[in-house]
């Protein structure tokens, strides 16, 4: 899947969709009135886009297909929680929030007590934040193969998450490996952070 981005033209009432690996607009897609802000799930597979009419446009981005969420008030602000579980979305007149399940892209939940929100943003803290696991390349061969490598020798292991993340996908610690019986594949010991020593 490639590294996309994607561009609001409110005037032109369209979505261009982008291919940041090179920078090409890969698609242009019809949505509502005046698309204003726009947020993506962490996986790359949603956009949602707002409207000041009060409408949420949901675009899925492996067709370009475009659903539209009613139930807003002069929507401004959408932000993505890290987890991608929900979306969050501001209705500025009246000062709410409304929580969009991006599973079912139903609203969830609506929330006031705000003055003209017109920006959200979300912090990971310390929660963590699981990514879709794409596998390894080799020399590493993908469970359940068995991979056998002369002890002491370095191994390269790269791998590949669904969508584009950022560099900093690995969780303090990480990655662990951890020795198993030959015979059995039973694990020996406690799982040892690698060295990312190259």
């Amino acid at each position: 899947m490639s590294a996309i981005g994607a561009v609001s033209n409110s005037d032109a009432d369209t979505v261009s969709v982008v291919d940041i690996t090179n920078n090409a607009i890969t698609a242009t897609i019809a949505v509502g009135d005046t698309p204003y802000r726009m947020a993506m799930t962490p996986s790359g597979d949603t956009l949602y886009v707002t409207h000041g009419i009060g409408e949420l446009s949901v675009i899925d981005t492996a067709n370009n297909a475009v659903l539209t969420i009613t139930g807003f008030v002069h929507t401004a602000a959408v932000a993505v929680r890290p987890d991608g579980a929900r979306a969050y979305v501001s209705s500025y007149t009246n000062g709410t929030i409304s929580v969009v399940d991006t599973a079912t892209n139903t609203i969830t939940q609506t929330f006031g007590g705000f003055d003209v929100p017109t920006a959200i943003a979300f912090g990971t803290g310390t929660a963590n934040t699981t990514y879709p696991f794409a596998g390894f390349f080799a020399p590493v061969r993908n469970p359940p193969a068995l991979n056998i490598r002369v002890p002491g020798r370095p191994v390269l292991a790269r791998f590949s998450i669904v969508g584009y993340h950022g560099l900093g996908v690995l969780a303090a610690g990480s990655p662990t490996s951890q020795r198993v019986d030959c015979a059995t594949l039973t694990p020996i010991g406690s799982p040892a952070p690698w060295s990312t020593t190259r």
